[in-house]
């Protein structure tokens, strides 16, 4: 009887679940109730319910449930007004609501659960070999070959405003200007000017930048898994990593596209690799003379970390407590090192860049959620006070914010700043940081809206607004693109080749960033749960990177904005499973 009862009650709670699931579900898809697919939902559910894990432990349920939590906040807050289905009853509201969340709850814990538990059997390391050298220079020559084509499609460069604002500088037309990171400006310049040097042709001089990118992102993403082969990662899995950048159409015209963010990217991706080789040495007991090419690495990638974006130099600077931390054995070596990354971070973005007479960017870049907090409130015509109104307009009319205002983008907030009155705002900065905490907690809702609008795209999985351009944009400077390929047949080859990730599932998943976060997140929760300390060091860069993506992002779904993370994914999955029983074993033993 006692046996019957218990059946009775998983049973019912098994019909309960997969009911909560298949409603979730229906909700998620914008199904009527009316649907086949309800009744198809909810057996689904019940079969692969009753093959649920049977032999999770206590810190599986929890990382599950932590995870899970997570996964269904992100959701939640991202899809809120299509989950609540138009009701505004409260009552019928909450009911609605309520059923969605433990259903949608539910089924990532057990999703979640299924790949915690599985896991550990997951084998993708065999032994240590040596670097291969030959390896490394075939493959990079092959991903150089692989962006080759949408170099000649584009010649000289993929250029946006952006890029073309750097050009300026380049050439001469426009003041040196820290809004783009000036030591990427001076980068451009060296191979641009070497290039009129040789050819005393513009189109050739920009070439010359665009193919030193080229073989640098070859050569990085060549040695990330040349160096995780080295490890002992297997060789198919090496080859898989590789294939997966160039069978993404964005990673091999990013190759070519002159912005800040690509050399950036390559840093923080051979970054994450080396620290996670350093932290596997430490554990191997090695001395700290036997890692100087990752030392060397460190170091370089580090610095790039701090010079070629921004937020870069925040993330370091976090992260860097982090690695002092973890690597005590190094410290004597690695203190020292750290902190001169920091150092030389510091005076190129300070006192060099000021004795070099480059001007700083505008302030307003500074303040994108700020600002974009306080033009929700003014849009939404929530009430200000007369002394708030006028401390606003002491920095540009209000009337220009209803019409202009954008959720997830900040360029008419930007807009309203610079063209008012911005040195106002400077001299002020502790007077409009309490006017901007006083107006948040009158309207603590709009502020919060206007955080999930603004940063949305990179931590819910939704389609990117803006993945690539091709070409030179229109611009006054005379520039336009001299396509060595070029005819209507690839002209629909990149009309393709943009549009492919709105046809496949699965594929399009990797051009989603808010997509890709969630897998980091599931990647640390596996790290966490089979106690894999160095993957978690591979991703203490990329974590701290996407923080600074989240206070200060300035559109809501730029897929260069998260492509570090984009990038990185591969390497970081496959440092998940780093086997450390496999570490002592050689195959040249």
């Amino acid at each position: 009887m006692i046996y019957m009862r218990l059946a009775d009650k998983k049973t019912v709670k098994r019909i309960l679940e997969s009911y909560l699931i298949a409603f979730a579900l229906m909700n998620v898809c914008g199904r009527k109730t009316t649907d086949v697919f309800t009744v198809i939902f909810f057996v689904v559910a019940y079969i692969l319910l009753g093959k649920r894990v049977q032999n999770a432990s206590k810190r599986d349920s929890l990382i599950g449930i932590l995870t899970a939590g997570l996964f269904t906040a992100f959701y939640v807050l991202g899809n809120w007004e299509a989950l609540t289905g138009g009701l505004t009853n409260k009552l019928f509201l909450a009911f609605y609501f309520g059923c969605t969340l433990l259903g949608l709850a539910s089924l990532f814990y057990e999703g979640i659960l299924c790949v915690l538990v599985n896991s550990s059997n997951i084998i993708i390391f065999d032994g240590k070999r040596d670097f291969p050298i030959k390896g490394f220079l075939l493959s990079a020559v092959l991903i150089f070959l692989c962006m080759l084509p949408f170099f000649l499609t584009n010649f000289p460069a993929v250029m946006t405003p952006d890029s073309l604002s750097q050009y300026r500088q380049v050439y001469g037309t426009e003041a040196l200007n820290n809004h783009h990171p000036w030591t990427h400006t001076l980068l451009f310049s060296l191979f641009y000017h070497i290039g009129f040097a040789v050819t005393q042709e513009t189109y050739s001089a920009i070439a010359f930048y665009t193919v030193a990118q080229m073989i640098l992102v070859a050569a990085c993403i060549s040695y990330v898994w040349c160096a995780l082969y080295e490890m002992g990662l297997k060789k198919k899995y090496c080859v898989i990593g590789m294939l997966l950048f160039v069978i993404y159409p964005y990673n091999l015209i990013y190759g070519v596209t002159i912005w800040k963010d690509i050399l950036f990217s390559m840093s923080v991706l051979v970054l994450s690799i080396t620290v996670f080789r350093i932290h596997c040495f430490l554990q191997e007991g090695k001395p700290a003379k036997e890692i100087v090419r990752d030392l060397i690495l460190y170091i370089v990638c580090g610095l790039g970390m701090c010079i070629l974006r921004h937020n870069g130099f925040y993330a370091f600077v976090a992260a860097a407590f982090c690695f002092l931390f973890i690597f005590k054995k190094y410290r004597k070596v690695f203190a020292p090192v750290t902190i001169a990354i920091l150092g030389m971070g510091f005076l190129i973005n300070g006192p060099i860049m000021n004795i070099a007479g480059v001007t700083p960017g505008n302030y307003a870049y500074k303040l994108c959620i700020p600002l974009q907090q306080i033009g929700r409130v003014v849009a939404d015509g929530c009430e200000l006070s007369w002394e708030e109104t006028d401390a606003l307009e002491k920095i540009n009319t209000l009337d220009y914010i209803p019409e202009n205002y954008q959720k997830g983008g900040a360029d008419p907030m930007f807009a309203w700043v610079i063209y008012g009155n911005q040195d106002y705002l400077v001299k002020n900065k502790a007077e409009y940081f309490k006017l901007w905490v006083r107006i948040g907690l009158r309207y603590p809702g709009k502020y919060i809206q206007a955080f999930l609008d603004q940063t949305k795209g990179y931590w819910y999985p939704m389609e990117p607004e803006q993945v690539v351009y091709f070409g030179i944009t229109e611009n006054e400077d005379g520039l336009s693109s001299k396509a060595v390929l070029k005819g209507p047949v690839v002209i629909k080859l990149h009309e393709i080749l943009s549009k492919l990730y709105t046809i496949f599932p699965l594929y399009g998943i990797l051009y989603s960033m808010g997509g890709m976060f969630w897998l980091f997140l599931l990647l640390m929760a596996i790290s966490l749960r089979n106690k894999k300390k160095s993957a978690w060091t591979a991703g203490i860069p990329l974590f701290f990177l996407m923080l600074t993506v989240f206070i200060a992002v300035p559109l809501v779904a730029d897929i260069r904005y998260g492509y570090p993370l984009l990038v990185s994914i591969p390497a970081v999955v496959a440092t998940t499973f780093y086997d450390k029983k496999k570490e002592s074993y050689s195959l040249h033993s």
